[in-house]
């Protein structure tokens, strides 16, 4: 059972605790005990309905401490039960998904016994049955080689096995690893309340202890993280950011996941919290395996000190953080800032810069009247000699002697 299963049946059983009879009659018709895959939470739900018909008036307090004494645990651990749910009015969401991983392991199960039955006996498929039961030497009369009937029926019952069991449970890589691995399912263990865990800082998902995160960094990661907090909170945003913040804008392949999930859920009308989300991812993420889609993720900007990939938290673990995260901004305040800076980014490294020696010339005609306009502002006015009158009595002066002796000069035909 994966963690997010898991996770699913303690909010129900919270919200089943923590509300009035009638607020719930929808998950409570749709679930059976047996559809819980742990011990304790099937204990605990037959509890809540065997009260809810006898003693209909428990609410609260005492209906848990009621369930406590009647499947003989502590108060405390039912108690912590209660605590679990993140969203009570979502119990119904909850239903759906126990109903739906119950059915995988019913199908994953069943598909296995019946493909090993096949495989290890010689009679028609028809007369065997999906019981488990001791393995059987093969017949040498019939094989599965030689029978394709046989052979492609039992090539089609383990792809079910495959199908069931990737939807069933989640790999490692996408689930936290506890650090006491948790007992046996048969056990009665308590859970941690939701409300008992101390509310984590924001950190960057690549941080390491080796290397110091880049103050940049940093505050990406932290505004990015703090954008799909409000997000996951308010998730009527969705429509809005949609519009302008592209999954491209995350450093990282989790939190475009993230994002690109919460969109969708919230164009299709469903609810939205933490487990919701949580469940939706590995939705998505196994069927992707199942169809073997390796198309590559969108390149992240680029950001210097970032590497992708590293230190990346689990699936639910990330979104129980962000959940009990508190923000001073909205998702599309800080969309607006993480789209700015990468269009000023883009700008910046994209548009060429002026040298620092080049001095813009301007045109020759306004060159020639700005010239113009300046000499004509700093010439000196011109100035003219004045003019003496002349005395009207003055004669020009008598010819001398010498110059009336001069003879005439003789021009020759």
């Amino acid at each position: 059972m994966s963690s997010v299963t898991l996770r699913a049946e303690q909010a129900l059983l919270g919200a089943l605790l923590t509300q009035q009879k009638n607020e719930h009659t929808a998950a409570m018709r749709l679930l059976e005990a047996t559809d819980f895959g742990q011990r304790l939470h099937r204990h605990v739900f037959t509890a809540i309905q065997e009260l809810r018909t006898t003693e209909p008036h428990l609410n609260g307090p005492g209906l848990v401490d009621a369930v406590a004494e009647r499947i003989g645990s502590e108060p405390s651990t039912v108690q912590a039960l209660a605590d679990s749910a993140p969203a009570p009015a979502h119990a119904d969401a909850y239903a759906q998904m126990i109903q739906t991983a119950a059915f995988r392991r019913e199908i994953a199960d069943a598909s296995q016994a019946f493909a090993h039955n096949i495989a290890t006996t010689s009679t028609s498929p028809a007369d065997v049955s999906i019981e488990p039961g001791p393995a059987q030497a093969p017949s040498d009369s019939v094989t599965t080689a030689e029978d394709p009937h046989r052979a492609r029926l039992l090539a089609a019952l383990e792809r079910q096995v495959e199908i069931y069991s990737t939807l069933a449970n989640t790999p490692d890589t996408l689930t936290q690893t506890p650090a006491n691995p948790s007992p046996d399912p048969g056990t009665i263990t308590s859970t941690t309340p939701r409300s008992a865990t101390a509310e984590p800082e924001l950190v960057s998902s690549t941080d390491t202890p080796d290397r110091p995160q880049d103050a940049s960094v940093g505050e990406r990661v932290r505004l990015e993280d703090e954008l799909l907090a409000d997000l996951l909170r308010n998730p009527d945003q969705s429509d809005v950011l949609a519009t302008f913040v592209a999954d491209s804008t995350f450093t990282s392949g989790q939190r475009r996941e993230m994002y690109q999930t919460i969109l969708i859920t919230a164009h299709a009308g469903q609810p939205i919290d933490d487990v919701i989300i949580a469940w939706q991812v590995e939705l998505q993420r196994a069927a992707n395996r199942l169809n073997h889609n390796t198309s590559p993720a969108p390149e992240p900007p680029t950001i210097p000190g970032y590497t992708p990939g590293a230190g990346t938290e689990p699936d639910l673990v990330y979104l129980t953080r962000l959940a009990a995260t508190e923000t001073p901004r909205t998702a599309i305040e800080i969309g607006q800032r993480l789209v700015t800076e990468d269009m000023t980014k883009l700008l910046r490294e994209n548009v060429p810069q002026p040298k620092a020696q080049y001095t813009p010339q301007p045109h020759p005609a306004a060159a020639r009247s700005a010239g113009l306009q300046r000499r004509a502002a700093t010439a000196q006015p011109v100035r003219r000699p004045s003019v003496i009158p002349l005395d009207p009595s003055l004669k020009p002066p008598a010819p001398t002697s010498s110059e009336t002796q001069r003879p005439t000069p003789r021009t020759e035909r």
